[in-house]
């Protein structure tokens, strides 16, 4: 009989960090996603070869999903809630290319331009995310005279509200919705657009304890890394669990989603 398995993201720091039996037992009773652009920044990873070897030589070893982008799109031309992530899941069989185990693999024209596409949409969001960052006392004027490392009692309180106080999302939403996008009296938790308003705050103010009013570059690895787990965050959060070694990944999608499942 066949047995249906549960949907679980993984993230690069499962990926290189868990026990090879931990991800044998992963793949064997999970549906695993693998975010595209996650396939992409391990071929930017340094070692990439070792990653590529912990994902097991299968037909279909994951579950390919698009990113957030293809995600919010969907919610915005059907005007509902995304409630499972089959519809932005990559459709067809495929088989990662046996080379990507060889320490020496090259990628080909094909490959290289698709990763310069990637890298530039990266680029785009990591920009945008970092604006966000340094404009919090804009949205949050309570937060104006606050400096990096002082008393972060406030920042606290702001996303405790954001995890729970769904009119308080709404109004995030409203300052930023398009005309396109549904309502702010349609989205509730149910929606990813929903969803990413939470994890897309909780991160800004994440980063202004951190780094306040600075906006840093956007080509710092740090903060690329940062704005990755974010979509990894909301896809977990589309499906319900999530594979991390991450602490901060664990601590903000089980805010977001309190009866979520992390492996780790």
């Amino acid at each position: 009989m066949n047995v249906t398995k549960t949907d679980v993201v993984i993230d690069k720091s499962f990926l290189q960090g868990a026990p090879k039996d931990s991800l044998e037992c992963l793949f064997n009773t999970h549906r695993v996603l693998m975010l595209q652009g996650n396939f992409y920044e391990l071929l930017t990873t340094t070692n990439q070869h070792q990653c590529f070897k912990r994902i097991p030589a299968l037909a279909n070893p994951v579950a390919r999903v698009e990113g957030k982008g293809t995600i919010l799109r969907w919610e915005i031309n059907n005007q509902r809630p995304l409630l499972n992530i089959d519809p932005v899941i990559i459709q067809g069989s495929f088989t990662f290319n046996p080379g990507l185990i060889n320490e020496n693999f090259k990628i080909n024209e094909d490959q290289t331009r698709h990763l310069e596409d990637w890298a530039r949409e990266v680029k785009d969001n990591v920009r945008n995310f970092v604006i966000l960052g340094s404009q919090v006392p804009v949205r949050f004027p309570e937060l104006t005279d606050y400096r990096p490392g002082n008393d972060a009692r406030k920042i606290e309180e702001i996303k405790k509200r954001i995890c729970t106080d769904k009119e308080f999302v709404r109004e995030l939403y409203n300052d930023g919705r398009k005309y396109t996008w549904p309502s702010a009296e349609q989205i509730d938790e149910r929606w990813a657009i929903f969803k990413w308003r939470q994890i897309k705050y909780l991160a800004a103010l994440d980063y202004y304890r951190k780094y306040g009013e600075i906006e840093m570059s956007s080509n710092t690895p740090k903060i690329e890394n940062e704005y990755l787990d974010l979509e990894y965050c909301l896809v977990g959060c589309i499906a319900g669990a999530i594979a991390t070694h991450d602490n901060g990944m664990k601590k903000r999608f089980l805010a977001i989603c309190p009866t979520g499942k992390v492996i780790s």
